[in-house]
């Protein structure tokens, strides 16, 4: 459950990008910026949350990115 909390927990997380997209119709929103992990560790993720059935943001990938 960490990792999902932590995921959650970005949206807020100081330094973060937000980027919107439109793919297919469908609108996607793009967070990266760092999550916090359970041994301390701030490392960058990327993740895409596209909107589903128009009501319900849900996450469709998380990806490490090196600085």
């Amino acid at each position: 459950m960490q990792l999902a909390e932590a995921l959650l927990a970005q949206r807020t997380a100081t330094g973060l990008r937000i980027q919107e997209t439109d793919v297919a119709g469908r609108r996607r929103l793009i967070y990266e910026g760092p999550i916090v992990a359970p041994d301390g560790r701030s490392p960058t993720v990327r993740t895409v949350w596209p909107l589903s059935d128009g009501v319900a943001w849900r996450l469709i990938t998380a990806i490490p990115r090196t600085r």
